[in-house]
């Protein structure tokens, strides 16, 4: 019954070093003192207690080496120091927050960007389409000119000609109705074999002095009647 009621004890001494190291901040060495203390009144009890002392006297040896002042102190020192690396790892994961919002809203505006040269890109080829069109439609025009004006061209020069040709066969006929002597058929009389028809005469008087109004399909020279 002593041993039991010794055990009984020492489990609460047991559980009650656990709880204090659990909330202990401060005197560790205290603590474990008193704990040392707590087991050596058990060793009294019986071999069998003793037994069941040693182990936890060897926790208490070892957390004797763990809770030093140094080692707390050191402990102590490296949770500090672990905080303000703590403190300086959140300000790095912060500027790396606010990096990474600048790099996407970043990347949104050059693909926004991206859209608008592709549209405009779309536009200019449209543009260029229209371009090359009016391009073709103005060479086609222009090839429909020269031909026009070639032919233009061809029928005033026919025209020229014609006109020479015509004012040289006047000239001639005038020459041959007029004569000094004051025969009006060149000297030869009315008999005379050169005389000119009356009608060849009047269609080329006719047709000295008519303007040209236009052309036929074929480029020749229209003249008004």
């Amino acid at each position: 019954a002593n041993q039991i009621s010794e055990l009984t004890q020492l489990h609460e001494k047991l559980s009650d070093f656990g709880n204090k190291l659990e909330t202990c901040t401060g005197e560790f060495d205290e603590l474990i003192s008193e704990f040392k203390v707590n087991l050596e009144a058990f060793k009294s009890v019986g071999t069998r207690v003793e037994t069941i002392i040693s182990p936890f006297e060897r926790l208490a040896e070892s957390l004797t080496g763990v809770f030093s002042k140094d080692a707390v102190k050191n402990m102590v020192d490296a949770v500090s120091a672990l905080r303000v690396e703590m403190e300086t790892l959140k300000q790095h994961v912060e500027e790396s927050r606010a990096v990474l919002q600048q790099l996407q809203s970043d990347a949104q505006l050059r693909e926004q960007h991206l859209l608008y040269l592709e549209q405009r890109k779309q536009e200019l080829e449209a543009v260029c389409s229209t371009l090359s069109a009016s391009i073709e439609q103005l060479r086609s025009s222009t090839s429909n000119l020269q031909a026009v004006e070639s032919r233009i061209v061809s029928a005033v020069s026919e025209d020229t000609r014609r006109v020479s040709l015509t004012s040289t066969t006047e000239t001639a006929d005038q020459g041959d109705l007029r004569d000094p002597s004051g025969d009006r058929y060149g000297g030869w009389g009315a008999q005379s074999s050169y005389r000119l028809s009356p009608s060849v005469t009047m269609s080329r008087l006719e047709q000295r002095g008519r303007r040209i109004i236009g052309t036929d399909d074929q480029g020749f020279p229209i003249y008004e009647q």
